[in-house]
């Protein structure tokens, strides 16, 4: 059985084996075993197993771009990035579309157990549990049966690499199919007759001659091995050698052991030929009439000595023409008239005409073979600048405009000095707005009534105070100010028209015997996440985490969020809040910093009373709250 693309991932997870036990366990280790592996993060312990009472569902199809098809979850078919089947649907009786890469989704033919053939793409096959093809198979072609079939019968296929239930000890993976199949998909059929399930099929090391440059292989060309072609492949998986009988490119010869450098006319042990061998000067002429001919009589080698051509002056160049010595005087001339030109032991050198008539605020250079020296131009164009030549540097001295005043501005404008008064005006009617020392002096108006229950204000320049608005809107609370913070205390007797509230603490909700009482949300769900708000000291935290989390400020808002959250969701606690208002007001402590106030609003709503069902029976311990009637 082959596994899934996804079947790399490590990471243990809760896998339901086929006969409906959970083991934790890698998805490769799973899918060979027959079994359907959960999402990231699922233990056993969750009861994953079962359908339909499983939190994840009955499986279904799963269908991928390149048509192959596993047996998932819905949830985690999504996370693996394919798409659900119906629900009951199944990879045995699905064909999934198949859209890239585009050669996988090629129909071919595609041969099942029961010798059934079904023209499908190359995944498509797999997913259904079939043995696909070739690319260009029919099933008009009988491929699904031997031996009448063109292909033949299957044998032992040897594939180098892959996923496969039983690897042979080297990684290769054996396959029973057609020769011809084996070799269209890259591997070495072992001839017909054979199947994988003989002792060793693909061998238990590598195989000279199987096309696999192999380790301790210096070349493998498979059925291009030879021990007679020039520069093949060794049938023993080594390289071409000077001396081994063939004579390869590059080499002259290769007479093998018979290779000699002393034999008279025998191949050279470096694949050379000897020399042929000469009695006579005459027999060495080049026609060369700048060579000197020759014959070592003792080595029968022709010496074709070049006629040596030396004026001993390094400024010629010397040669041999018709076999007389030529020495021509090199040329130095660059072309320019503004360098003097000379050759100096053997080398061209240009010298540039030096001009310099001693001032250095001129520009001097040499214009046509004549020195020019022109006057540095040292004008900025600022008409607040005095400019000059000093040392060959130019010097742009600004004007200075200094009135002694350090409440004025004071610039050159056009080459006149010009002093503004400091514009200290912030165009706040709330600020009185000064000069001093140079420094803008903008102070504010301070309005105080020494009232931290009104919000005190410099209005267009007159203090105006205002009464904090302290209404929740709620006829059954009663709305006050204290020390500037709101309290919104419920009536008690309530008023006619309010009813009761409920609300479980986060006590109750974090307690082991209790969180069967969760709904929509999960223990292991993130706090952060859940929220959307980004944590200080419940980074990280899970919900479960956060309600059990001491402390105050934002560990204690933590705690009655996550109660105030679960108390939202349950259909047996007539809680004060919505779902989006405990959001919006966990939400808008973390943007304030306001955790106390935020805590306080959710508390008075938390110990109101609980009455989760937790004896079958509905109620509970019914608390004081009340809100208008519906």
């Amino acid at each position: 059985m082959a596994v899934s693309v996804f079947a790399t991932d490590p990471v243990p997870r809760a896998c339901c084996l086929p006969d409906g036990t959970c083991a934790q366990i890698t998805i490769e280790q799973c899918e060979l075993q027959g079994g359907v592996s959960g999402g990231g993060g699922t233990t056993c312990d969750l009861f994953i197993c079962g359908c339909p009472d499983s939190p994840l569902g009955c499986t279904s199809a799963c269908c991928f771009e390149n048509g192959a098809c596993f047996d998932e979850w819905p949830q985690q078919c999504e996370y693996l990035g394919g798409t659900p089947g119906p629900e009951g649907s199944a990879c045995s009786n699905l064909v999934c579309t198949c859209t890239v890469p585009a050669d996988e989704c090629d129909l071919r033919a595609c041969c099942f157990d029961d010798g059934s053939c079904e023209e499908l793409g190359n995944y498509q096959c797999i997913g259904r549990g079939g043995h696909p093809g070739g690319a260009t198979t029919t099933c008009d072609a009988f491929i699904c049966g031997c031996p009448d079939q063109p292909l033949g019968c299957p044998a032992a296929c040897c594939i180098p690499t892959g996923h496969c239930d039983n690897p042979e000890p080297n990684g290769q993976c054996c396959w029973d199919e057609p020769v011809a199949l084996c070799e269209s998909d890259g591997g070495i059929s072992r001839g017909e007759g054979t199947t994988c399930a003989d002792v060793d099929p693909c061998g238990s090391g590598p195989v000279c001659g199987d096309g696999n440059l192999d380790p301790g292989e210096e070349c493998d060309n498979g059925d291009l091995n030879s021990d007679t072609e020039p520069g093949a492949c060794r049938t023993d998986c080594t390289l071409p050698y000077c001396g081994d009988g063939v004579v390869d490119p590059g080499e002259q010869c290769d007479d093998g052991a018979a290779n000699s450098d002393t034999e008279p006319g025998a191949c050279r042990t470096d694949c050379t030929r000897a020399p042929s061998g000469c009695t006579d000067d005459s027999e060495c002429n080049d026609q060369d009439p700048c060579t000197t001919d020759s014959c070592d009589s003792t080595t029968g080698t022709c010496i074709n000595e070049p006629k040596v051509c030396v004026d001993g002056d390094p400024c010629t160049d010397d040669s041999c023409v018709l076999g007389i010595c030529v020495f021509t005087t090199i040329t130095c001339d660059d072309q320019d008239t503004c360098t003097t030109d000379e050759c100096v032991d053997g080398a061209c050198v240009n010298t540039p005409v030096q001009c310099d008539d001693n001032d250095a605020c001129t520009a001097d250079a040499c214009v046509n073979g004549a020195c020019v020296s022109t006057p540095i131009d040292c004008d900025d164009n600022d008409a607040c600048t005095r400019d000059s030549c000093d040392g060959g540097e130019c010097v742009n001295t600004p004007i200075t405009c200094n009135d002694d005043d350090a409440c004025t501005t004071d610039e050159c404008v056009d080459g006149e000095c010009v002093s503004t008064p400091m514009n200290c005006d912030d165009g706040d009617a709330c600020t009185r707005d000064s000069c001093d020392g140079g420094e803008c002096v903008n102070t504010p108006i301070t309005c105080n009534d020494d009232d931290a229950c009104t919000t005190d204000e410099c209005v267009d320049g007159a203090c105006v105070f205002s009464p904090i608005d302290c209404s929740d809107g709620d006829d059954c609370t009663r709305d006050t100010c204290d020390g500037g913070v709101c309290s919104h205390t419920l009536i008690d007797p309530p008023p006619p028209g309010c009813q009761q509230y409920a609300g479980c603490t986060p006590g109750f909700w974090k307690q082991r015997q209790h969180l069967q009482y969760w709904t929509n949300y999960a223990t292991t769900d993130l706090y952060e996440e859940v929220f959307g708000v980004e944590a200080t000291i419940l980074h990280g935290k899970t919900l479960l985490d956060a309600a059990g989390t001491g402390g105050g400020g934002e560990a204690a808002l933590g705690r009655h969020a996550v109660a105030a959250l679960l108390n939202s969701t349950r259909g047996d606690v007539d809680y004060y809040y919505s779902t989006d208002e405990v959001m919006t007001i966990v939400q808008n402590a973390y943007q304030t910093g306001e955790f106390e106030l935020a805590k306080n609003m959710l508390a008075s709503q938390n110990e109101l009373g609980c009455t989760v069902d937790t004896s079958g029976k509905k109620g509970g311990d019914a608390g004081h709250g009340w809100h208008p009637a519906d």
